[in-house]
């Protein structure tokens, strides 16, 4: 073997020599992080109808802002500190309601978006009005002093009764039965995502929450409810 054909095969020899096969490089793919806005917003939803429930068991009167006005204040003056206790966690369950209905729409959006945004749309009227009634009962609260009626009480009462603040806020509570219905109708439309459960508890724990029961019929309710709402917070929190 001459020089020249020695020099060539130790120049083979040396190219690529220290370079490595080429390795594959493995890409771990990190799912987005769910929003904490997105976590709280699911976590008041449950909240609603818990605090609902709630008001239910506190209020020592059981009746309604459209009872008796004789026979609903002097019920408050046996125990006004409660009955306000009651009134605020009745805000509490109004507010957060806003929350489940922006819960319900991002849950609910991709099987039924038109359900989902018009049960969403009627629910927070809904909340607007029964704060609007949280209002009201705590003025029913200030009528009484020293566990009786301030002498006129009655009359006014009855005159908000038949006035005007119920004319409206009536028609915005009734939105939470029709809301409520289109959003049990949502969830069955969307019951492949969030399980054929959540629509009838849903309706049920309404049902019987409604405060046309016994108390302890609506805590009940307000549980079955929240059973259903934690379904649906879920699916929102995946997407």
């Amino acid at each position: 073997m001459n020089r020249t054909t020695q020099e060539n095969t130790v120049n083979e020899i040396q190219l690529g020599a220290g370079v490595l096969d080429p390795q594959l490089t493995r890409t771990t793919v990190v799912p987005d992080p769910v929003p904490l806005r997105r976590r709280l917003l699911a976590i008041a939803s449950v909240v609603s109808p818990l605090a609902l429930a709630a008001q239910y068991a506190l209020d020592p009167t059981g009746l309604l802002p459209r009872d008796d006005a004789t026979v609903l204040l002097e019920a408050i003056a046996e125990d006004p500190g409660q009955y306000v206790a009651a009134t605020v966690v009745y805000l509490v369950a109004m507010v957060t309601m806003l929350a489940w209905a922006l819960t319900l729409y991002a849950a609910l959006r991709d099987r039924a978006p038109r359900l989902a945004a018009t049960a969403a749309t009627m629910l927070s009227v809904a909340a607007v009005g029964g704060g609007g009634f949280a209002g009201l009962r705590l003025v029913a609260a200030s009528f009484v002093e020293d566990g009786q009626v301030v002498p006129g009480a009655q009359h006014i009462w009855s005159q908000l009764q038949e006035g005007p603040v119920f004319v409206v806020l009536g028609p915005m509570m009734l939105m939470a039965i029709t809301g409520t219905l289109v959003a049990g109708i949502a969830m069955v439309v969307a019951r492949r995502d969030v399980t054929v459960w959540a629509a009838p508890l849903y309706l049920a724990g309404f049902v019987l929450g409604s405060g046309e029961f016994a108390v302890g019929v609506s805590v009940v309710g307000g549980v079955l409810q929240a059973g259903a709402v934690l379904l649906i917070a879920r699916q929102a929190v995946r997407r």
